[in-house]
């Protein structure tokens, strides 16, 4: 009986250290684009968010041809500013990047793309930013200040899957 009380203990043990380490990352983030960071070597997507890609065009208040896709990455990179922040995993996309939820201090940040009208909720996966998207979409902050193609038909019309930067 002792040995399996012995390997039931070990295996708990481990368990418990690895499920205490995968739950957050944190540290100063390599911007990719609007809802992908890097800390270290891991790559996190913003879960429930899309922002328009690096490459993507859209309309500016004027009607004028504007690179969104770099302005929200600026946008956030700016807002970011070179500080430490903090992400809660959740899982794991299809491309292999860590799915989280960032912070910068006790701010949201995903929530922060959206409210700022950087990024779009992304409710093929979650309806948890509608809210906040439609005040800014009322507010026309960021791409709602002119027009654009949602960054999920965006890469589909121009055959692109997920940018992996």
């Amino acid at each position: 009986m002792k040995p399996r009380i012995i390997a039931l203990t070990v295996w708990l043990v481990a368990l418990s250290c690895s499920l205490a380490q995968a739950g957050d990352l944190s540290g100063v983030p390599r911007i990719v684009d609007g809802d992908t960071l890097v800390i270290g070597t891991t790559k996190i997507r913003l879960e429930g968010i899309d922002a328009p890609e690096t490459d993507q065009i859209c309309l500016n208040a004027n009607g004028a041809n504007w690179g969104c896709g770099i302005d929200a990455r600026d946008r956030l990179a700016h807002h970011i500013g070179g500080r430490h922040v903090r992400c809660s995993e959740s899982g794991v996309d299809a491309y292999h990047r860590t799915l989280a939820t960032c912070y910068l201090g006790g701010e949201d940040l995903n929530a922060w793309m959206v409210r700022e009208g950087w990024a779009l909720a992304y409710v093929r996966y979650s309806s948890a930013h509608r809210g906040i998207e439609n005040d800014a979409r009322t507010q026309r902050r960021g791409l709602w200040q002119g027009a654009f193609i949602a960054p999920w038909d965006w890469r589909h019309r121009n055959n692109k899957t997920e940018i992996l930067g």
